[in-house]
């Protein structure tokens, strides 16, 4: 008899991870993964009145033992052949002059020392032809990553990481303001690069995939949270004249993790209403 295919989804008590669940429930059972336990049972009964099998673990992906039992969690219900890591902090816990805001120190530990700790806890698990895609950012692609900065990405399994990218942000007269937002450039950043880096042991050693989505503004907790200069600016940075939406993201992620994108590995994908290509380049009137 054939096991179970399981999808784990990081942060599925959002929008993004909604909209995994849903495409990707279509292929088998779906294990959700998220801090606010609340939020994550609403979540499952939402998914349940659509008929899909979901389970649900509480998740705090800067606890690297919490990461491993998780992926173990998925394992023991079947065949781990996809892994959406959607989980993070954005740039704001708080607000200055209209500016989001989030310490350093939170944005790095969750973001990217807890990419590390999902990517690693699941390499151990997913199964062969598996796909493993970790979220990135639009805002990931505005830092151009020199060999300085590749320098300090690549010390991620050193026990001073923390420390080195806490310090890349901090000092120098910076406010508390441009903290925040170089700390949630340079983690997502971080993600992409990563991200990248593990693309040959998941192909060689595991036969698997792995490869970054990075949103760019959707109509998500992240969005709707904004003061409303914030929310213009944002739209105004766009190409397309509307949000993102998030079921648009789970039949991307669907596409993804099926065999017709089995030649995509190793790559970011960047989903963000041609935010990028309007700041980087001179638009044809």
């Amino acid at each position: 008899m054939c096991n179970k295919v399981v999808t784990a989804i990081t942060g599925g008590a959002g929008g993004f991870g909604e909209a995994a669940a849903i495409e990707l429930g279509k292929k088998g059972t779906v294990l959700l993964g998220d801090f606010d336990e609340v939020a994550l049972e609403k979540q499952k009964a939402r998914l349940e009145s659509l008929s899909i099998d979901v389970n649900t673990m509480y998740l705090d992906v800067r606890d690297k033992v919490i990461c491993k039992e998780f992926a173990e969690y998925a394992a023991s219900i079947g065949d781990v052949k996809h892994v959406i890591n959607i989980a993070g902090v954005g740039p704001h816990t708080s607000y200055i002059e209209d500016q989001p805001v989030s310490s350093p120190e939170l944005t790095f530990q969750t973001n990217s020392i807890g990419t590390i700790y999902i990517t690693d806890s699941f390499y151990e698990v997913i199964a062969e032809d598996g796909v493993m895609i970790n979220f990135g950012s639009l805002a990931g692609h505005y830092i151009p990553v020199d060999e300085k900065i590749a320098g300090v990405f690549d010390s991620c399994y050193e026990d001073s990481f923390l420390q080195k990218l806490v310090g890349m942000v901090s000092g120098q007269g910076k406010s508390e303001l441009e903290q925040s937002q170089m700390s949630y450039l340079l983690c997502k950043a971080f993600v992409i690069h990563y991200t990248k880096r593990n693309a040959k042991r998941f192909a060689a050693n595991k036969k698997s995939r792995i490869l970054t989505v990075s949103p760019g503004a959707h109509w998500t907790r992240h969005i709707w949270d904004l003061p409303d200069v914030s929310k213009e600016r944002t739209m105004g940075a766009q190409i397309e004249s509307r949000w993102g939406k998030t079921v648009e993201m789970g039949e991307i992620l669907s596409f993804l993790c099926s065999e017709k994108a089995g030649f995509i590995t190793g790559v970011d994908i960047l989903v963000d209403g041609g935010a990028l290509a309007n700041v980087k380049v001179k638009q044809i009137d």
